[in-house]
């Protein structure tokens, strides 16, 4: 039986040898002793507080492996990177691994081998997964990105719904959840509906004093992004409303000798996400033209800067992206473009794009009606789509159609393919 005080020196002899740090930040100790304590545990830090830290040390700590729910394939490839390359025994689950690769994963985990195992939230389900969790000990479950199972949120994901049921069949081990955003009703709602118990709760203000924001009227806006960054050399984002926005701006800037620059959205294949990414997050002077299919669950120190090329649909919004600046807590900068006209135009734009529940329902309804779809399953498939028979039976403008399908292309439901050929779109 390890003493306090031993426990004590080979939580920080981890924290250095694993990550190089001396000291932990703001309340991750206190989190990280609730999870060895075997207490279910909600945390609610900003973005960029280190979350991901609370429940992957503790996983090396202790016995078993952690099962980390987290939503997107992209974010649990990144994860699992960063851990191998440090040193540390981590894996994932997803479809796009063949049988063989899928089993000795299972196998690692059984052996003890592998410390921390990420799956998606619709996984748990899976009859195969179901049967091989029950040889594999598990040390606790890690819920990332935990406001996915509010309605009231906009990241709602239906699957996390399953989690409480997989505890119920699981009741001896505990449960992390972390989220970034989360109003007191969403917080409520996170602690039902994933069953915790008597939760030990963290929650730190969202200030972020490293970052420096600043709002300008700007007409000619190319020009002024211009200005911003060819007076910096270090790492940012720019993020426009539309695809063609980005690929413009980042055409004129290019043109303009700054060769750091490149542009970043949904329509994309995988393999150039991935590549642009990838350059991204391993420079420290690149700067990435995006609309908001990137960001969500980054992990990059050194973003000095985020500019809004226009204003973000909601304060939400603009708060999660700003926090993708500073996360070493070094001084940034966020940019706010704005002009008169455009504010104007503002809310009859949100309108005319967001759909409600009932319109979001009705555009599913028909893409597994069309393609003769089950719920819950999950062909591999491709579909061509026609947006104009959809606008058609739904009576709802292309814009909202497009903006489902952008939803669940993000959160890796489907991918869809609507970019310079015939829109396509597959099941995941």
């Amino acid at each position: 039986m390890i003493s306090q005080q031993d426990f004590q020196e080979l939580k920080f002899k981890t924290l250095k040898h694993f990550w190089g740090y001396d000291h932990f930040r703001d309340a991750q100790e206190a989190i990280i002793d609730s999870v060895i304590r075997e207490k279910d545990t909600l945390v609610l830090l900003p973005t960029g507080a280190g979350k991901s830290l609370c429940y992957q040390l503790p996983a090396l700590l202790r016995e078993g492996t952690c099962l980390v729910i987290s939503p997107l394939l992209a974010l649990m490839k990144d994860q699992v990177n960063q851990l191998k390359a440090r040193g540390i025994e981590a894996e994932y689950l997803s479809s796009e691994l063949d049988e063989y690769d899928a089993e000795t994963i299972y196998d690692r985990c059984k052996e003890g081998l592998t410390k921390i195992l990420y799956i998606s939230p619709e996984r748990i389900t899976n009859k195969q997964f179901l049967q091989h969790i029950e040889e594999i000990a598990l040390s606790f479950i890690a819920v990332d990105e935990a406001h996915c199972i509010s309605e009231w949120g906009q990241d709602f994901r239906p699957s996390y719904q399953n989690i409480k049921e997989f505890r119920q069949n699981n009741p001896e081990i505990h449960c992390l959840a972390l989220t970034a955003t989360a109003t007191p009703k969403v917080l409520d709602e996170i602690k039902l509906k994933l069953g915790l118990k008597d939760p030990e709760v963290f929650q730190k203000s969202f200030k972020r004093d490293n970052i420096k924001i600043f709002t300008e009227e700007i007409s000619d806006k190319f020009q002024k992004v211009f200005d911003i960054l060819k007076f910096t050399n270090e790492s940012g984002i720019v993020y426009v409303r539309t695809r063609r926005e980005a690929e413009q701006l980042s055409e004129f800037l290019q043109k303009n000798q700054l060769t750091h620059v490149d542009f970043f959205h949904a329509g994309l294949s995988t393999k150039e996400k991935n590549t642009r990414q990838r350059i991204w997050n391993t420079s420290d002077n690149h700067v990435l033209i995006s609309t908001n299919a990137f960001g969500m669950g980054i992990d990059k120190d050194n973003v000095r800067f985020v500019i809004h090329y226009s204003p973000a649909p909601s304060i939400e919004n603009y708060y999660q992206e700003i926090g993708r600046s500073g996360r070493d807590g070094k001084e940034s900068f966020a940019f706010l473009l704005w002009n008169t006209q455009e504010l104007l135009n503002f809310d009859q734009i949100l309108k005319n794009q967001i759909p409600n529940k009932a319109e979001f329902l009705k555009i599913i309804t028909y893409l597994y009606s069309v393609f003769q779809v089950a719920e819950f399953e999950l062909p591999e498939k491709i579909f061509s789509l026609n947006i104009n028979a959809i606008h058609n039976f739904t009576r709802l403008s292309t814009a909202k159609i497009k903006n489902v399908l952008g939803f669940l292309h993000n959160q890796e439901i489907i991918y869809f393919n609507d970019y310079r050929s015939l829109s396509s779109l597959q099941l995941m």
